[in-house]
């Protein structure tokens, strides 16, 4: 266990690469009943300052939330996390050093993590799930954060699904505004209009 990963190819040959993880209750022996995967961020989009969309560890026996953040410099930095415009701290870390974060009962976004400009650092959110009744963790996934100079007005995913199986999936859309002025943001799935929000900066 441990970070930050490097994975690179001896020829400058174009690859790519992601993280895979399966989960299961440590009372289980047989079956998976959680997966995650998250897409590796190419050494060319690191920077400084990153940003996801939302934070929930408001229930800590049923809901898991770390923010994980490296600094793959060649100095150590100085990592800030906000939350909905809050500073949650600040983290120094070593040249290849990475370290998780919790708050637990925090809910908010958009998640920021920062450090000095020309800073290189990596982050992403990581979560987990269970029945507080039971014992072990049996849902998770991670996250990349987004380069904040990456950030767009408009985004897209491919399907959306949760409504043809209500008892089995639980599908929702986080979006969070990490501008400094407030705008409406609208949701179309399929090409119908399923809402519109008004939204103030960081929240």
């Amino acid at each position: 266990d441990g970070g930050p990963v490097v994975i690179r190819s001896n020829n400058g040959v174009g690859i790519i690469a992601s993280l895979s993880q399966w989960r299961r209750r440590p009372s289980t022996t047989v079956g998976w009943t959680g997966v995650s995967q998250s897409l590796a961020l190419p050494v060319e989009l690191i920077t400084n300052r990153y940003v996801m969309p939302r934070y929930d560890y408001s229930s800590t026996s049923a809901l898991f939330n770390a923010v994980s953040i490296a600094n793959v410099d060649t100095v150590s930095r100085d990592i800030s996390i906000t939350i909905g415009g809050t500073v949650m701290g600040t983290y120094t870390l070593a040249p290849s050093e990475s370290q998780f974060i919790q708050y637990p009962g925090v809910v908010g976004g958009p998640v920021v993590v920062s450090s000095d400009t020309g800073a290189k650092i990596v982050a992403s959110l990581y979560e987990l799930i269970r029945n507080p009744g039971q014992p072990g963790w049996n849902g998770q996934s991670e996250m990349m954060g987004i380069p904040f100079s990456q950030l767009s007005d408009t985004y897209l995913i491919p399907l959306y699904w949760g409504a043809l199986n209500p008892n089995t999936l639980n599908a929702s859309i986080y979006i969070a505004n990490a501008d400094t002025v407030a705008t409406t943001v609208e949701v179309k799935i399929a090409g119908i209009s399923r809402g519109t929000y008004p939204m103030n900066p960081n929240t």
